[in-house]
């Protein structure tokens, strides 16, 4: 232990006696395992890991094609599939809009989602206090309930648990508080602060006098693939493309794993972003790589002067080991720091990106980068260590 102390500390003067070299080393390490820990971070987030539901390779985005925006169904079909499905457990629809809060502290506008009663079960989420709307509350005319997300409750409502109940006032209409989401609750599309029932008046749908227009979800049935379901709300909407002229022959059904639609317009950008980095990484490793092999050339001098005085191979081989552990190691450090910095960074100026909020530096992703940079800093670090046979003849 001693003498891992002492090559530490002899390290340490080492670096310090050229701090240019030291600076450079660690800002190049630095700024590839930042760079590629962070991007990897947020491509693992948004595009790897599993939505935040229960069994969620079972959730599916339902809509056509041709509406202006893939994967957003028209009312009066949302109505039909959903009455004349066999092959999902439950079909919701969704939207967004604005309100302004008012009666809970100084009035503030809020982005409240608006879904149908079946919402919850597509998802497979329960609230955390309270209940999800009823059927009854889900229609034109009914009345006007509320469900809290945990951060609303916890910052507008200070997390009072007689939350249940109080009314809160939604552009100068007053609505019940029903329950409180989940800390984790996401929704489907952008970060929200609240949901209301979407109160649909189905009669007018189906008689298509008036048409909504919104994303929906479906969770299949046990057993039942989605080509299966693709293919018996594909005969549906065949029959209505022949009663109605309105459907064009560009539109088409589309249905897809939710997390596929979610990440469709980002998914080539952030693996693009991904290998751009896995550039900057490799650069920064054969920098760094060059930066030991010129210094290496300088310290030859003195490993001949440490050999003469007696140091042995195994001795000198310890000492550059310790200094370029040392070096790797310090340099991961400041590439965490960096990491860390460029995602905050990312989920304030690109909070549309989905899941961002969720982005957190990866672990795994580090212990791979440091893993490298040691590796580099090691094999061309050990290259001024005298070779055997250089080693036995000053031996002799």
């Amino acid at each position: 232990m001693r003498d891992f102390l002492q090559d530490l500390q002899y390290g340490i003067r080492v670096f310090a006696r050229n701090p240019t070299f030291t600076l450079v080393a660690l800002l190049a390490l630095a700024l590839g395992i930042g760079a590629t820990t962070a991007i990897f971070s947020v491509v693992d987030t948004v595009l790897l890991k599993p939505l935040p539901y229960p069994q969620p390779d079972r959730i599916v985005s339902i809509g056509l094609t041709g509406l202006g925006q893939d994967s957003l169904a028209l009312g009066p079909d949302y109505v039909d599939w959903r009455a004349r499905n066999h092959v999902f457990e439950e079909m919701a629809g969704y939207s967004w809009t604005q309100f302004t809060l008012t009666g809970a502290g100084d009035p503030v506008r809020i982005k409240c989602g608006r879904a149908t009663e079946g919402f919850f079960r597509s998802l497979g989420i329960q609230p955390i206090l309270g209940r999800t709307f009823t059927a009854a509350e889900d229609q034109r005319g009914g009345t006007k309930v509320i469900l809290l997300t945990y951060g609303l409750w916890q910052g507008r409502f200070g997390g009072a648990r007689d939350i249940l109940g109080r009314s809160v006032t939604l552009d100068g209409v007053p609505y019940s508080v029903i329950g409180v989401l989940a800390p984790g609750f996401r929704y489907p599309e952008e970060r929200m602060e609240a949901l209301v029932p979407m109160a649909l008046n189905t009669a007018e749908q189906v008689k298509r006098r008036t048409m909504m227009i919104f994303p929906v979800i479906a969770r299949l049935k046990p057993g039942v693939s989605i080509v299966q379901a693709r293919t018996e709300i594909g005969a549906f909407l065949e029959q209505t493309r022949k009663q109605y002229r309105f459907y064009r022959p560009e539109m088409k059904l589309s249905m897809v794993p939710l997390q596929e639609r979610q990440v469709s317009d980002v998914r080539v950008a952030l693996l693009a972003l991904l290998g751009a980095v896995g550039c900057v990484l490799l650069i920064a490793c054969a920098n760094v790589a060059n930066l030991l092999l010129s210094r290496s050339a300088a310290r030859q001098r003195e490993i001949a002067v440490r050999t003469a005085m007696g140091a042995g191979r195994a001795r000198l081989v310890r000492q550059l080991l310790t200094e370029n552990t040392l070096l790797g190691s310090a340099g991961g450090l400041l590439g965490l720091l960096l990491a860390a910095m460029t995602i905050k960074s990312i989920i304030h100026f690109a909070p549309s990106i989905p899941r961002i909020d969720d982005v957190a530096v990866d672990l795994r992703m580090l212990g791979f980068t440091l893993v490298v940079s040691l590796l580099v800093s090691l094999a061309f670090g050990l290259t001024p260590a005298p070779h055997p046979p250089d080693w036995i003849s000053m031996r002799r």
